[in-house]
């Protein structure tokens, strides 16, 4: 009886032991097949060496309609705060802030 109790408690043991290991190797898997899957083109970050050679040149950005009573501070806190919202969603994203008034 005592021997029957004590292999009863040892199945028990390793059936348990191995139902969360494989349950780690699956949750493992899980997590590296969506990474490989999220994982952008590598050629697409790397610019292309004609790209680096030749610098673009950049249009000067227009003159921000803003209403009078609006400090140029808060017209820089509105393009910082648009900009930290926009890069959160699209790092590349280019913005320009057109127009501030108030309401």
């Amino acid at each position: 009886m005592q021997n029957n109790v004590l292999l009863e408690g040892l199945s028990t043991t390793v059936t348990g032991i191995l139902v969360v290991y494989l349950g780690l190797i699956i949750l493992i898997g899980a997590i590296s097949l969506m990474r490989v899957f999220s994982v952008k083109d590598k050629k697409e970050d790397k610019p292309s060496q004609s790209a680096a050679k030749a610098p673009a040149a950049t249009p000067a950005p227009p003159a921000v309609n803003v209403d009078k009573g609006i400090s140029p501070d808060i017209v820089a806190c509105i393009a910082a705060a648009v900009a930290s919202i926009m890069q959160g969603e699209s790092p590349k994203t280019d913005f320009i802030v057109r127009s501030i008034r108030r309401r």
